[in-house]
């Protein structure tokens, strides 16, 4: 049987596309593609069971879409027959009161801005806030009267947070000594800004 010529032409232009030559599909010193096997192992690693349950994710999602659009049955589908990995446990904890208590001696012992880091360390302690919350807060955020701060957080979220009226009154000092006048102003800053 003759080759078309015209699936020939396009053959040759998708891998000149690809930047392939028709000698490329035919050699035998291909890299081998990687794989959780050859995975180089960390300290925090979960051995790909969140590649696995990702992949396992994809393939329903691609089966969904055939059988949604008719092109399998619902009893067809190999990737609904199988087991998704289960989730292990979370391995992060909270700081012990003694590992704070030494985080807390550390930044009072020195650094540039021992009031601007004891800030930024008291604020997760009080209202478990991520860096960037804490790093985004403006004065209009800052609530003394009710002793509360807008959070904005990952994903756009935002939320007032109960702190005690002695962060806030430490916050407002701060906002008066660093000249923080506006109500966009970044709350916490450093002395030159």
């Amino acid at each position: 049987m003759a080759a078309d010529p015209d699936r020939v032409a396009t053959a040759r232009a998708l891998l000149e596309h690809l930047g392939l030559t028709p000698a490329d599909l035919t050699r035998t010193d291909v890299r081998v593609v990687p794989s959780t096997a050859g995975a180089r192992s960390r300290r925090k690693s979960r051995l790909g069971r969140h590649a696995g349950e990702h992949f396992m994710a994809a393939a329903r999602a691609f089966y969904n879409r055939a059988i949604a659009d008719g092109h399998l049955a619902a009893v067809d589908s190999p990737a609904h027959g199988v087991r998704k990995p289960r989730r292990q446990p979370n391995t992060r904890r909270a700081l012990t009161p003694h590992e704070l208590e030494e985080i807390n001696r550390a930044v009072r012992r020195g650094g540039n801005d021992i009031i601007l880091d004891a800030l930024l360390l008291r604020l997760p302690t009080e209202t478990a806030c991520r860096r960037g919350g804490a790093l985004a807060l403006r004065l209009i955020d800052l609530d003394t009267a009710h002793s509360l701060i807008r959070l904005a957080e990952k994903g756009g979220t935002q939320r007032w947070q109960p702190i005690t009226p002695a962060l806030a009154a430490r916050l407002a000092e701060h906002a008066r000594a660093r000249e923080v006048v506006l109500p966009t102003d970044a709350l916490l800053r450093y002395r030159n800004r």
